[in-house]
């Protein structure tokens, strides 16, 4: 092949050199790279979760119904049924009032004491 290349005109041979000296810097590029992966690979090491690999698939299994071959436990009743206090066109209407009164407990407090105090004063 080098015979070859040596029996090219010299346009050619430019090429060629150009293309060789291209193919060296992207081979040096690629090298540099996978060995900055690598280093960062190394550095990394586990990804570790906040909870164990063996909970998360307990956790997935649930879904299926599966528990390492045993079949899952029934989640318990609520406590409160809200289709039987409330029709269902209100439920989203009585959650956001409760998350209100959730939010801003200590300031309604704080307004029903004055409250409560104003009309312990005007009474007396």
């Amino acid at each position: 092949m080098i015979s070859e290349i040596r029996n090219l005109p010299h346009v050619y041979l430019l090429q060629v050199s150009e293309s060789v000296a291209k193919l060296d810097k992207l081979k040096r590029e690629k090298s540099r790279a996978e060995s900055r992966l690598r280093s960062a690979l190394d550095s990394v090491g586990e990804v570790k979760f906040p909870i164990k690999d063996e909970l998360i698939t307990v956790f997935a299994n649930q879904s299926t119904g599966k528990v390492a071959g045993k079949h899952s436990k029934p989640l318990p009743e609520p406590y409160l049924k809200l289709e039987s206090l409330l029709p269902d066109t209100s439920i989203s209407d009585a959650l956001s009032v409760w998350d209100i009164i959730h939010v801003f407990r200590s300031t309604l407090c704080d307004i029903s004491l004055i409250i409560v105090i104003t009309l312990l004063t005007a009474i007396s």
